[in-house]
């Protein structure tokens, strides 16, 4: 039998900054879930060295399908079945809540989240990359959103006061 946990987080005023003013992106990821699946049994590798168990894709898929049932989704992004060039693997989706905030669903296997932390996929390479570029006269300031730190605060209630954004 497999495990699961959820993580949630706000993004930051300085992430929101970045994303919206210096790369004109749009914000459809103020509010973020995490579910990270554990406790299936090991498979084999995959590709690039990244930790792949039988049933990956469709469990996770699993997960996205009864999001939908609560929520509209508006858009997603398997990297599951087509990994970044980097190896990272989840599931990204939007969802429109009742009150209309978007939220941002990432959904992978304990494997794929070790990887995403630690891994060549790691936000702290990234933000190394990032770095690197400014340096060098590109401007990047790296992405904000999911680093340590930049979920609720210890010992805070995660989805208490949150519960009207999410069930209307």
């Amino acid at each position: 039998a497999g495990s699961y946990r959820v993580e949630a987080r706000l993004k930051s005023a300085a992430s929101l900054f970045e994303k919206v003013a210096l790369r004109g992106k749009r914000a459809d990821d103020l509010l973020g879930l995490r579910v990270v699946l554990d406790g299936y049994r090991e498979y084999g590798e995959a590709a690039g060295g990244l930790p792949r168990r039988a049933g990956d894709h469709s469990r996770c898929l699993a997960v996205r399908q009864v999001a939908g049932r609560l929520w509209g989704e508006v858009a997603f992004s398997d990297y599951i079945a087509s990994p970044k060039a980097n190896g990272y693997c989840s599931l990204h989706s939007t969802y429109a809540l009742p009150s209309g905030t978007p939220l941002e669903l990432q959904v992978r296997t304990g494997a794929m989240h070790r990887h995403a932390e630690s891994g060549p996929a790691a936000h702290s390479a990234y933000k190394a990359g990032a770095a690197a570029d400014a340096a060098a006269g590109g401007g990047g300031l790296g992405g904000g959103g999911w680093l340590g730190g930049g979920f609720l605060p210890r010992g805070a209630a995660p989805l208490a006061p949150l519960s009207a954004l999410f069930w209307g």
